[in-house]
């Protein structure tokens, strides 16, 4: 066991640049000092050299997602000939991200998550176009996904296509981020203050201040109700999640 930890530390030192990185990727992988990390670990990290891939984000995925790049060599090698088919650069932060969901999803669970975004209506031009643009989307799980889009497109009745342009209104909270802003939305909309038109990437993805700034306070001279209704709804949906 001495043989191996010695060693492995070192190249861990090696790849992450200090010891508080090495700590938080062993905490997060106890086993990391167990095995033979120049079986699979080591060619990994050469493997995503050789694709140009910057040394600080080969540290980022190892510290924080140490078990995808302890994938077997062969298994990597094939996710991250994948990931580049599917158009990722290497040299962009999405690729790494893109093996790390990659890495955690068996080829069955990955079919399934696709087949989940398509029974909504989602074309596979659609599904890759969102997975390259939020790798994280195909990590959401498939209840949380359809309670997502049963919400967009069945109760706020808004357009599949819609949709797809904001897909990372799939990962926000749907009780505390997105439906009180789509509701305020609605009710803006009910008055004629708002057209329908409008992107809903600009409400899901506004910062929440700018979000009170455009759409609660602008409004709020004329109806002194919304900023309450606002607080009223996200307050009321963290006690229907809680319970």
């Amino acid at each position: 066991m001495k043989d191996l930890i010695i060693p492995s530390y070192e190249f861990l030192r090696s790849v992450l640049k200090d010891d508080a990185s090495v700590v938080s990727a062993i905490r997060r992988c106890t086993w990391l000092l167990k095995q033979d990390l120049g079986k699979n670990l080591r060619p990994n990290v050469e493997l995503l050299q050789s694709y140009a891939v910057p040394d600080d984000r080969i540290a980022v995925i190892l510290r924080f997602h140490p078990r995808a790049m302890l994938q077997s060599a062969d298994g990597f090698r094939m996710v991250v000939e994948e990931v580049k088919e599917m158009g990722f650069e290497p040299v962009k932060s999405h690729f790494i991200t893109a093996c790390q969901v990659k890495c955690g999803l068996s080829k069955t669970m990955w079919v399934r998550k696709w087949d989940c975004f398509k029974k909504w209506g989602w074309s596979d031009d659609e599904i890759l176009a969102a997975f390259m643009k939020q790798p994280n989307i195909m990590a959401v799980s498939e209840k949380k996904v359809d309670r997502v889009m049963d919400f967009l497109v069945n109760k706020m009745r808004w357009d599949i296509s819609k949709v797809t342009c904001c897909p990372i209104v799939v990962m926000h909270s749907l009780e505390n981020w997105t439906v009180p802003r789509c509701l305020i939305i609605q009710f803006l909309l009910s008055k004629g203050l708002e057209t329908e038109d409008f992107p809903l990437n600009r409400v899901i993805v506004s910062t929440e201040s700018r979000f009170q700034d455009n759409y609660v306070e602008k409004y709020s001279a004329e109806f002194p109700e919304l900023l309450e209704m606002y607080e009223n709804i996200k307050k009321n949906n963290t006690k229907e999640k809680v319970t």
